[in-house]
């Protein structure tokens, strides 16, 4: 019973507390708690949910689904179901997850430090850099190390098709017997899902299936790399220089030759040990092969050896397209926030976009074009909301506009703080 008086501990049930209250817009789930409200009695609230962990009484809230646009297919529309947890859920998930990864002060799956996995991990298990930040710094590497070409790779339907049954059959034999956890495993991997109108506040269930694992659950990157496991042993073992990020796979050559016999052999070590499928060539998203000095693409990363030591890298075309989307959107005349509400969003999402890519290694001098790209879309957006509701007669000037915050060099990402 190690594991759950672990996961119900009302001092892992804290730490797991200040981990979710840390992201900023946590979305309230289907009981409307927000992560304020949840707060206003933490105390009363996590008392309430160790007791019922202890009891075996505790029940999952039902999960809302909303669906997103995929980065990656900016132009088509496709969408991403997300499914929406309650602040509570999300605390149960994540005391869950600290048990999976360190309970005990030992470590359930050793195996998901190692050299392929970068996606999802903790510091300790990646050292310095953790995802994209480690793949750049990974690509450089083994360019030196005479790796010049780059092939990426996507699973198929990745998230969909992981069988449930087998993914808590993995974690259920690490356990050593103790099958504490079993069942509210088996509740995380299944839960009630319903679809609520937009305009009646009417619930509908969806089908619930066999297979696959939540996008939005806390758990689910932690359940992807368990799942991989044994595809990331053998890539090591055959001495295979790779990366994978979820479902995004990259493999190094030396040559085209090497590059050609990989895109036929891993597909059958991806089969094999997970009965899972890469996109194939002709598909919607079929393996790239890149030449790393002329240009590559992997993980929303441009990058390319320009010369002696220096390297290019920057947000793809892409990321940059769905950014400029993202504020046409926000300040589309019909949508019903406040000026406010819109330009505070608009502040911090833009800014934090570019200090994301800033902190991944991609160059200033590239970013700062995006950034000035970012701020013209954002400045002429906004005027023509202004204009299209009559809340103004003629366009605001530079001065104007920095006086709203927008993007004024109080706010610019590149400007250096006086401390």
């Amino acid at each position: 019973m190690k594991y759950l008086q672990e996961v119900s501990s009302y001092r892992q049930l804290n730490q797991a507390w200040r981990h979710v209250r840390k992201k900023r817009n946590v979305t309230p789930g289907i009981d409307g708690v927000s992560v304020q409200d949840f707060n206003s009695k933490l105390k009363s609230n996590l008392t309430k949910i160790s007791e019922d962990l202890k009891d075996h009484k505790y029940e999952f809230n039902k999960v809302t689904e909303i669906k997103i646009p995929k980065h990656s297919d900016p132009l088509n529309q496709t969408f991403r179901p997300i499914r929406i947890f309650s602040i509570r859920d999300k605390i149960v998930q994540r005391s869950i997850q600290i048990s999976l990864e360190r309970s005990a002060k030992t470590t359930l799956f050793p195996e998901l430090k190692n050299n392929i996995s970068i996606g999802f991990l903790q510091k300790s298990y990646a050292g310095e850099a953790v995802g994209v930040k480690l793949a750049v710094n990974r690509i450089k590497q083994y360019y030196k190390d005479g790796y010049k070409y780059l092939t990426t790779m996507d699973i198929k339907d990745f998230f969909e098709k992981i069988p449930k049954r087998k993914l808590l059959s993995i974690i259920m034999s690490r356990c050593g017997g103790d099958k504490s956890l079993k069942e509210l495993l088996n509740k995380c991997l299944d839960p009630e899902i319903v679809k609520i109108d937009r305009y009646t506040g009417i619930e509908s269930a969806l089908p619930s299936t066999h297979s696959g694992v939540a996008q939005g659950s806390i758990l689910s990157p932690l359940f992807t790399n368990i799942y991989l496991i044994k595809f990331d042993k053998v890539l090591e073992e055959k001495n295979i220089k790779a990366l994978r990020y979820a479902d995004d796979v990259a493999i190094f050559s030396k040559n085209p030759r090497e590059a050609k016999k990989q895109l036929y052999h891993i597909p059958k070590i991806l089969d094999a040990t997970s009965n899972l499928k890469f996109y194939s060539l002709g598909s919607k998203k079929p393996p790239q092969r890149y030449r790393i000095e002329s240009s590559a693409k992997y993980l929303g990363i441009h990058i390319r050896k320009a010369y002696q030591s220096r390297w290019i890298v920057e947000p793809t075309s892409e990321k940059v397209n769905y950014q400029l989307g993202s504020i046409t959107d926000a300040l589309n005349p019909s949508r019903p926030e406040i000026l406010f509400v819109r330009v505070d969003f608009l502040n911090r999402s833009i800014n934090s976009w570019i200090k994301t890519y800033s902190y991944v290694g991609c160059t200033k001098k590239e970013l700062t074009q995006i950034y000035m790209q970012l701020k013209e879309k954002y400045e002429s957006g906004l005027n023509h909301l202004l204009l299209t509701r009559k809340i103004i007669r003629t366009g605001l000037t530079k001065q104007q506009l920095a006086f709203l915050n927008i993007l004024s060099p109080r706010t610019n990402p590149f400007k250096k703080r006086r401390k």
